[in-house]
């Protein structure tokens, strides 16, 4: 027995025995800095045992790949061999991404990945770096990583902070700002949160203050994860962690639609893509908070596509933020992923395998083209709010200007983004109508049987609804219906028409009969241009219901009355 405990412990300290220790550095790479690779008798490499003998090139990058998962793929990264002290000078120089590798050190590139690093490596080489990674152009930066609760998470938003000895934090404001920033990471620290991320790209340096690099900040998805149980995503209101852009807690209100885009998307067995569409400022970027919540509370991968960010976020192992649509494609091929696309040109064209597409934007078509071209996308109509929503939100969050947030709403119709910002008063309103209508022509009636996707100066002026609910409604919300956004607004649009394209609006008149998206619209328009023709005073023919007898009257001119919101 005891031979064999001899035995078994002779070849566990040879499996152990270090053959070579290879000091690294990845170029660009300002934080982590030096970092070891050693290779034993026996190294573990991706769950096998590699022997010495057979340990190449190959194999080395997988190690260095283990010891670094920020790196995004062991394949993308090229190896240069060197022997170079570790002094201030050149740590200097592998802090800039653009070094000259093979210039400035004699770098060797390891080109063979068949080749065995004993014959790379005679013997144990000198102190000093002997490996420099370079990463691919295509990535440009590790991705970020932070470890919470030994899950790894690879974070997204970033900060700014000086670079300690460029200049005293007092010397400025932003000093002092980036100073108390670098606090909230020491805290962080405390907490046992790591951080390891390249900073050396050119691409991410303040143009205006070269010694800035950017930094992550953590707190934002650290608050998400943290926060996911106590969002109830089922309450008239709830409130959602910020994400990367937001300076805080985004509050949102259920819209009555929203339950039913839920439900349809996630039960629906037809459909692997859904588009939800609507008017700019109505809460299409809150049902994406919704859906994102509700995924990752039900364990969901998800790739969320914003405007200002794409994060891919496993709730149960990590969460990476997306550099480049290589990035992106590897990630959708990931089983059971789902991806919500906000108000951005999407990044791949096929469907999932598992997972759904989901975008809300506005009808940009050129955002939103490639999406619905796809014969299995369903596209779906977000309203803009109704009386009773504007009430109860204001009921919910107890805002005491009601009677104004009614006159913004019957001046400027169901945008909500309007209605409920303090910032917005009447006259501002008023203004961003006036320079609306200002700017209109003929186009504004050139959306004959298509979606409306012109500028927001159109969307501020012509609304879309849709098809509500009902006992005897089967596919609700996927009719696109048109009015003017107001009374107001209409009666400022057909003054505008009549003066400059009266040829275009009788046209449309004309046309417009035949086309369903059209005929709420058309009928605004005629019933305007009635009252405008009967206002004027003239003799007009009368048949009087129901014998059908036909007389001339004449009308007087009728008084106006004029209302100024200012």
């Amino acid at each position: 027995m005891s031979n064999g405990l001899i035995k078994n412990d002779g070849h566990r300290l040879k499996r152990n025995m270090a053959r070579r220790n290879l000091y690294c550095f990845i170029l660009g790479d300002y934080v982590r800095g030096v970092f070891p690779a050693t290779i034993s008798e026996v190294t573990h490499v991706k769950g096998s045992d590699i022997p010495f003998k057979d340990f190449t090139v190959a194999y080395l990058k997988d190690l260095i790949w283990e010891l670094r998962e920020d790196i995004l793929s062991s394949s993308n990264v090229d190896l240069w061999k060197v022997e170079i002290e570790e002094t201030d000078n050149i740590i200097k120089k592998l802090e800039n991404i653009k070094t000259d590798i093979q210039a400035e050190f004699g770098g060797v590139k390891l080109s063979r990945m068949t080749q065995s690093i004993n014959t790379i490596f005679l013997d144990n080489p000198p102190v000093g770096i002997h490996i420099i990674v370079q990463l691919p152009a295509t990535t440009g930066k590790c991705l970020p990583m932070v470890y919470l609760s030994n899950k790894k998470f690879a974070l997204s938003h970033i900060f700014f902070f000086i670079r300690s000895g460029k200049r005293k934090a007092e010397d400025s404001d932003e000093g002092n700002e980036n100073q108390a920033k670098k606090g909230k990471l020491t805290q962080l620290e405390q907490k046992g949160i790591f951080f390891s991320f390249n900073v050396g790209l050119g691409l991410i340096k303040n143009k205006k203050h070269p010694d800035l690099y950017l930094f992550l900040d953590a707190e934002k998805i650290i608050n998400l994860i943290d926060n996911l149980n106590t969002i109830d995503t089922n309450q008239p209101i709830f409130r959602v962690p910020p994400l990367p852009g937001d300076s805080e807690y985004t509050t949102i209100y259920n819209r009555q639609c929203y339950p039913y885009f839920r439900e349809f998307i996630f039960n629906d067995k037809d459909f692997k893509r859904y588009f939800i569409t609507g008017n700019p400022g109505i809460g299409k970027t809150y049902f994406g908070r919704l859906l994102l919540v509700t995924l990752l509370k039900k364990g969901k991968t998800v790739l969320m596509d914003h405007k200002d960010f794409t994060l891919y976020i496993n709730p149960k192992e990590k969460m990476t933020f997306i550099v480049n649509t290589d990035e992106y494609k590897l990630f959708a091929q990931d089983s059971d992923t789902w991806c919500i696309i906000d108000e951005r040109k999407p990044q791949i064209s096929h469907d999932f395998n598992v997972g759904k597409l989901i975008m809300v934007s506005s009808p940009k078509k050129e955002l939103i083209k490639d999406f619905v071209k796809a014969s299995k996308c369903k596209s779906m109509y977000m309203p803009v709010w109704e009386k009773d929503e504007v009430l109860d939100y204001c009921e919910l969050l107890k805002i005491d200007s009601i009677t104004l947030v009614m006159e913004k709403f019957k001046l400027c119709g169901g945008i909500a983004r309007l209605i409920f910002d303090p910032s917005m008063n009447l006259k501002c309103i008023e203004k961003i109508i006036e320079r609306a209508v200002t700017s209109i022509d003929s186009k504004i009636l050139d959306y004959q049987g298509k979606t409306v996707n012109g500028d927001e100066l159109t969307h501020k002026l012509i609304h879309i609804h849709t098809n509500l609910p009902s006992d005897d409604e089967e596919d609700p919300y996927t009719d696109s219906i048109y009015y003017f956004a107001s009374e107001h607004v209409a009666n400022f649009c057909l003054e505008k028409l009549k003066k400059d394209n009266n040829k275009e609006l009788r046209k449309f008149m004309n046309n417009a009969k035949d086309i369903s998206e059209m005929g709420s619209l058309r009928g605004q328009l005629f019933e305007m241009i009635c009252h405008v023709i009967l206002r004027s005073g003239k003799d007009f023919s009368v048949r009087e219901l129901p014998n059908g007898h036909v007389e001339t009257k004449n009308f007087g001119i009728l008084e106006e009355d004029y209302y100024s919101y200012c």
